[in-house]
């Protein structure tokens, strides 16, 4: 996934209310820009600075969500104080994109999110829940529903704008700033304005619900040994258990692998399909209604259709009507395949799969019958093939691909103090030996955790006037990997390996791609 877990984690940046574009070429109008505090960045040099970005207590998640809004409040004001014919590209627009992506307020609710996915502390996620809660309710009134703002930077793009020397595409993060101002409600009438702020809050808290909903939901079943039927023996062996001798099987992504493949147990791969099917049941399903219905009237209050209108409006394919058609298109070229593929497993299926009432396969069937079928006709045993991708050799070639691609050197930094011990720490260097930036890598499955895999932005990667970094980028890679057994080092499925080098390209992105606006910056 990208940094869509981000998504997730991001749910307050302003690059997902405001602020899209491309990156741009600056010019000497940069000379004005007007000092936005950055003390998180500015007061990184060593490791152990680093390891300070992420709190280590509710209290301390607190003192610092409140010390960054009042500053962050200061830095938007002066931005609408700005005369109107004083205005210029720097003190409004560049200054816009500094506040909302590169000032202390984004950088430390980046680090905080990561807390409320990652730390076995149950006080520090939900102080970061309410951290998360609390600034994302203050974008929405300070940013995304602020006329004030709104018309500061309108009176900039209709007034001096028109006549400064900008080059096309510092016209193009204008244009498309008007456009996300105009799609955010900013031209409506008040009273709509504000409602549509606090639906857009009520979501924020719904969706965040939601998330933490699956994210902590431990729920287990119990199978006995002869559940287990087809699983990896040491698999087994390292499979928690019950008081009563029976094993316990969880949602993390090893064991759905190991079950869904392996188990030639129907009746266990049908109760395990239920468990994970049903991560955040009922509580989600509740949610999920609300989260449609107030979907629904934001962007009908905004002027759309529907909120398939209003999300895919500033997207590549522009609407939901031509996303149907791409998608129903790559079905219908599809099918034909498909039906020749599903001749050939129904013609040879093992013995736990039957087809239902309807003739169907049963969805929890359906990765074992395929595993099954490449195992017996193709020769192909993901089990077998793992045993090329240990952890630490998989690393240590996902590391030199990209020394090649990108021209760009890997160094593992010790560290100490993080939220949990097992997240190790990479130092992203250039060729002439440069820190680019730091990379987190969380790689894991444990109790509370993000339960996929996903890359985050820390802190952005920004360059100056002069072209040189104005600090090294952090970021984050969360997964969850199998881990070693007693006998048998972590080994990586392919379909591991693919997510791995996903997830880490789109960390070098966030890492390598820097721009001098902030909110153009990597992914």
């Amino acid at each position: 996934m990208s940094s869509n877990v981000v998504t997730l984690v991001c749910i307050v940046s302003l690059a997902s209310v405001i602020l899209v574009g491309a990156g741009l070429c600056m010019k000497k109008q940069y000379m004005d820009t007007p000092t936005i505090k950055t003390e998180l960045v500015k007061n990184i040099k060593t490791v152990e600075d680093l390891v300070k970005l992420f709190p280590t207590s509710a209290a301390q998640i607190d003192a610092i969500i409140d010390f960054y809004i009042k500053n962050t409040q200061k830095e938007i004001q002066a931005i609408i104080d700005v005369p109107a014919n004083k205005r210029t590209f720097a003190n409004t627009a560049f200054a816009l994109d500094r506040v909302s992506s590169f000032s202390d307020l984004p950088i430390a609710i980046n680090a905080i999110s990561m807390l409320e996915n990652l730390s076995p502390d149950k006080d520090i996620r939900d102080a970061a829940h309410k951290a998360i809660m609390r600034v994302g309710n203050f974008y929405v009134d300070s940013f995304s529903s602020n006329k004030k703002l709104f018309e500061a930077f309108k009176a900039y793009v209709e007034g001096n704008a028109a006549t400064d020397d900008l080059t096309s595409e510092q016209r193009y993060f204008l244009k498309e700033n008007m456009d996300d101002f105009i799609r955010a409600g900013l031209n409506l009438p008040q009273d709509t304005l504000d409602y549509v702020g606090l639906l857009k809050k009520n979501l924020s808290e719904l969706t965040l619900a939601f998330s933490k909903n699956i994210a902590q939901d431990n729920r287990t079943i119990e199978v006995d040994i002869h559940g287990l039927k087809g699983v990896d023996p040491e698999f087994v062996g390292a499979l928690k258990k019950a008081d009563n001798g029976s094993y316990l099987l969880g949602t993390d992504y090893p064991t759905r692998s190991a079950i869904m493949e392996n188990c030639a147990v129907e009746d266990t791969r049908r109760r395990y399909f239920e468990l994970c099917a049903n991560q955040g049941y009922p509580e989600n399903d509740t949610i999920l209604k609300q989260v449609f219905a107030k979907r629904d009237q934001v962007a009908r209050l905004l002027g759309f259709d529907s909120f398939a209108a209003l999300d895919t409006a500033d997207q590549m394919v522009k609407n939901p009507v031509r996303a149907y058609h791409f998608l129903h298109d790559l079905i219908k070229r599809a099918e034909k395949k498909e039906a020749v593929e599903l001749d050939l497993w129904l013609a040879d299926m093992p013995e736990s799969v039957f087809l239902d009432a309807q003739d169907r396969i049963k969805r929890w069937d359906m990765n074992y019958l395929q595993n099954q079928y490449k195992k017996k006709h193709l020769s192909v045993d993901e089990e077998e093939i793992a045993c090329y991708f240990p952890m630490k050799k998989t690393v240590k070639g996902l590391l030199d691909i990209y020394r090649q691609f990108l021209s760009i050197d890997f160094k593992e930094i010790p560290v100490t103090g993080l939220w949990h011990p097992e997240v190790t720490l990479i130092g992203v260097y250039d060729r002439e030996n440069n820190i680019l930036g730091y990379l987190f890598m969380d790689l894991y499955p444990r109790d509370n955790k993000y339960t996929h895999a996903a890359h985050a932005t820390i802190i952005p990667a920004v360059m100056g006037q002069d072209g040189a970094r104005v600090a090294p980028a952090v970021s984050v890679v969360m997964a969850n990997f199998p881990k070693s057994t007693a006998s048998k080092p972590a080994l990586l499925k392919r379909q591991d390996v693919s997510t791995f080098f996903h997830e880490f390209g789109h960390a070098l992105h966030a890492l390598c791609g820097a721009t001098q606006m902030a909110s153009f910056s990597g992914t």
